[in-house]
């Protein structure tokens, strides 16, 4: 947070006290996000016991979705536990997990 707001105050000095560029501009800054995908183990091992959304491949091609809560990381595999009970899916076939934020 304290380099964000360095980084602001001197966009702030450059872009409109030097008038670098037109008033009517907007300057954003984002963040990955928290629900940014889950990659890495390390990524996975913050989100245990969280719900996530994961999109795979199931054995048969099709491309699939399951939202759960994540209950388990194993050398290849993890678990996630939806409505329907708990499911094994191998690391190989996950397109994409991202935690599912609710509000």
């Amino acid at each position: 947070m304290d380099e964000c707001a360095k980084i602001n105050r001197e966009l702030n000095v450059r872009f409109f006290v030097e008038e670098s560029i037109p008033e009517t501009a907007i300057v954003e800054v984002s963040s990955p996000g928290i629900d940014r995908p889950l990659k890495t183990r390390r990524d996975y091992e913050r989100n245990l016991n969280r719900k996530i959304d994961v999109y795979y491949i199931a054995a048969d091609g099709r491309s699939m979705s399951a939202t759960g809560t994540f209950t388990g990381l194993g050398e290849s595999d993890i678990t996630l536990t939806t409505a329907k009970g708990a499911l094994v899916l191998p690391l190989s076939s996950v397109v994409n997990a991202r935690p599912k934020i609710e509000f």
